[in-house]
């Protein structure tokens, strides 16, 4: 309909709209009201031509009107000068005023979308394939949301988009925008961020992999999941002499790799031998020899290539046992030996065997060993680190000590009178002789570098303990997933669900070879996991008992309310024979039988496995999504006909839609306080082409410190301490059970 204003003739010949009305098919109407002309028509070509036509006749009549003849009378005009004085005020100036612009005509406009040339196939871009055994249209939603309409020519690779609004038409481009940079980008691979946390923050550990299998807690509580050969990792702790020898009590320390000496222990221990034993060696030479023997050391110690082999790792009641600093560390079952041998005794007179066993693995390496090169290039240990920074100190140490002489020297040629130059040269000399003979004796030098308070150097540095590099560590890499994937989750059109839950970390793919090391805690992304194939998995599965799980519920002071009850059914359905199955959850009410909603599998974008050691639970931190189907079409409403539960048992029956639906398992949830962002569920009912009305930020917390995702961090660690002070105190009840049965 077009409106066409006639502001002051109302006498325009009838017979001239007639013809209009007949030569352009439309209907022609005055208002009174308005003083407008009202057009009718089809097509939108002919209304605008029957407007124009209108125009002119208008255009015609009021350049051809007469003009007023009566003059109305002249008042008779005061002077304004004799009233009131001249002010000399600059002349107007029509430019300066802004004028009426009229509207611009927004009816019955078109815009051309380009689809990129790298989308092949334009149907899948606009969603009008199958999904799910459902139909899916974007572009038809698109057009109902921004009240546009369109043509979408596949041959010439465009969307012809009409509307009759400006705003309308540049939110439907926006969309096709959005929608076609979602198409566009690469899939989002799901992470694995495998993650360590000691409750004691002082404590230097490495990790070792421990048989799931002979856990003396976890092989019973855990038997009846079914996992390959699963691994967990515990904490292998320094003594009060550096060595990684310590491992909780429950464990066998016979599974420990041999010689697992902490690298400062070594050098140490090379340099202790060596003290008081004078040589003529050089300082420079004997600096190198000190570090060709704590480098060998370090090799033949936990990274040493011979604990990968099996020649190298006698398993026999007569093994030798593991000195430590002069002192013998017996092995379960061992024969007690009265040979004590230092790590430097052993550089320079390396037992046969040991030697033997080296050279075998040396010349006959197998292919499916890992690369023990790449490794001890990666791994950079902080005791290495420590060394280095030692090192330089004491270069710099020299480096300022020469100079100084120097400086002296050079001020004592220019003393005056010339005859005390000799005494000062010969007392310099005896002093360098002094100073050579000292620095040949392999004594160990302690140099502190101190700094005055207005001065500021290299060394005014706080060290970083090894708990804070832990959680540094930790942060990073949660921070860096989760920043992706929430900012990937935000065009998801459905369920997003980021939360933690308890249970266990196992790892599979663990070898012999790798099960026979000590690890730091960076090497378990990047270097199991990512280079060697070793797969972390968690299982949500706590516990069977229900004394065990009533503890649980009175420790977190909250109980299910019946009304949250509901059943997760989990089955596989189509909607026609010739489709193929697909898995779906059914969420069936309890109170009265319905069925609430249908969903797809989950989409699991980051899982963060939390091994939380020497504690009875681990946690996962999850961020996944996962699509909602229509629930209110066949097989689903036929599934539900035949479905009932009991009232007071809550006993379910059902029967499954032959050939159509089958259901494979069906779990009882009840929730305590289920709390959803609200930002977060809008993506519910998220239009075709939109994003999210919510940020990064806005769940994560700002930039830098995430507060938000540190604080879900501390609630999943207070909750893993006490589930693990409940489960201490089962197995106490437990323990106490047997001891009455045995009395």
């Amino acid at each position: 309909m077009e409106e066409l204003e006639q502001p002051l003739n109302h006498n325009s010949r009838r017979s001239s709209i007639i013809e209009i009305q007949e030569k352009y098919n439309v209907k022609i109407t005055f208002s009174l009201e308005k003083q407008t002309f009202e057009l009718r028509g089809i097509v939108l070509k002919q209304l605008h031509d029957a407007r124009k036509e209108i125009q002119r006749i208008l255009l015609n009549k009021s350049s051809s009107a007469n003009q007023i003849s009566v003059i109305p009378p002249r008042r008779k005009q005061i002077d304004a000068t004799e009233k009131f004085p001249s002010t000399n005020l600059r002349p107007l100036n029509d430019d300066e005023f802004e004028k009426h612009q009229p509207e611009e005509d927004t009816e019955g406009l078109e815009k051309p979308f380009l689809i990129d040339n790298r989308i092949e196939d334009i149907e899948d871009l606009l969603g009008t394939k199958n999904v799910a055994n459902q139909n899916s249209n974007y572009w038809k939603d698109i057009c109902k949301d921004c009240g546009v309409e369109g043509d979408v020519i596949i041959d010439r690779r465009r969307i012809m988009v009409n509307g009759s609004k400006i705003s309308d038409i540049e939110e439907a481009m926006n969309r096709l925008r959005t929608l076609q940079m979602i198409y566009l980008r690469p899939p989002f691979k799901t992470q694995k961020i495998p993650l360590i946390h000691y409750p004691n923050q002082n404590m230097v550990f490495k990790l070792l992999f421990y048989p799931l299998k002979k856990h003396a807690y976890f092989k019973d509580k855990f038997s009846a999941v079914k996992l390959i050969d699963p691994h967990i990792l515990v904490a292998v702790r320094q003594n009060a002499e550096g060595e990684y020898n310590l491992l909780p009590n429950e464990l066998d320390i016979g599974l420990l790799p041999p010689q697992n000496k902490a690298p400062a222990i070594l050098k140490l221990s090379a340099q202790s031998n060596m003290k008081g034993q004078e040589t003529n060696w050089p300082a420079e030479q004997q600096t190198q020899i000190k570090t060709l023997a704590s480098s060998t050391s370090e090799f033949s110690s936990s990274d040493s290539p011979d604990l990968l082999a099996k020649n190298s790792v006698p398993h026999n009641n007569t093994q030798r046992p593991i000195s430590y600093r002069g002192q013998s560390l017996e092995r379960p079952g061992a024969a007690p030996s009265t040979q004590q041998n230092s790590v430097n005794d052993d550089f320079k007179h390396p037992n046969p065997s040991q030697s033997q066993g080296f050279e075998e693995t040396r010349q006959s390496p197998k292919p499916s060993d890992f690369n023990d090169e790449f490794i001890n290039r990666a791994l950079k240990t902080e005791e290495e680190k420590q060394a280095r920074k030692e090192a330089k100190k004491a270069r710099i140490a020299k480096m300022k000590y020469e100079r100084i002489q120097e400086t002296l020297n050079n001020s004592n040629e220019n003393t005056f009178p010339p005859g005390s130059n000799t005494r000062v040269l010969v007392e310099n000399e005896a002093e360098k002789k002094s100073n050579e003979q000292t620095e040949l004796k392999p004594k160990l030098k302690k140099i502190v570098m101190e700094k005055s308070p207005d001065t500021s150097g290299p060394f005014d540095y706080q060290p970083i303990t090894f708990g804070k590099r832990v959680r540094n560590y930790n942060f990073e890499q949660m921070k860096k997933a989760f920043t992706e994937a929430f900012d990937h989750a935000r065009s998801h059109k459905g369920e997003i669900r980021f939360h933690g839950s308890i249970g266990k970390v196992t790892f599979s793919g663990v070898t012999p070879q790798i099960n026979s090391k000590l690890w730091e805690f960076t090497d378990v992304k990047d270097i199991l996991v990512g280079e060697l194939g070793v797969f972390p998995g968690f299982t949500d599965t706590v516990t069977e008992d229900p004394r065990f799980i009533q503890l649980l519920y009175e420790n977190l002071s909250m109980r299910p309310s019946a009304k949250t009850a509901f059943f997760e059914i989990n089955a596989i359905s189509r909607n026609n024979k010739h489709s193929e199955y697909i898995p779906v959850t059914m969420f069936v009410n309890c109170d009265y039988v319905a069925l609430g909603k249908v969903t797809l599998c989950w989409e699991h974008l980051v899982d963060v496995d939390w091994s939380i050691l020497d504690r009875r639970f681990d946690f996962q931190m999850c961020l996944k999504t996962r699509k909602f189907i229509r629930h209110d079409v066949k097989p689903f409403s036929t599934f539900m006909k035949k479905t009932s539960v009991h009232p007071a048992s809550r006993m379910i029956t059902f029967e499954n839609i032959e050939d159509y639906l089958e259901v494979k398992s069906i779990s009882f949830k009840q929730v305590i306080n289920d709390v959803i962002r609200e930002k977060i569920k809008d993506n519910v009912d998220l239009g075709a082409g939109k994003l999210g009305n919510w940020t990064v930020e806005d769940i994560l917390g700002e930039e830098p410190g995430l507060l938000n995702l540190v604080e879900l961090t501390k609630t999943m660690l207070m909750l893993i301490e006490r589930c693990h002070k409940v489960a201490e105190n089962r197995a106490d009840e437990e323990a106490y059970k047997i001891r009455k049965k045995d009395k």
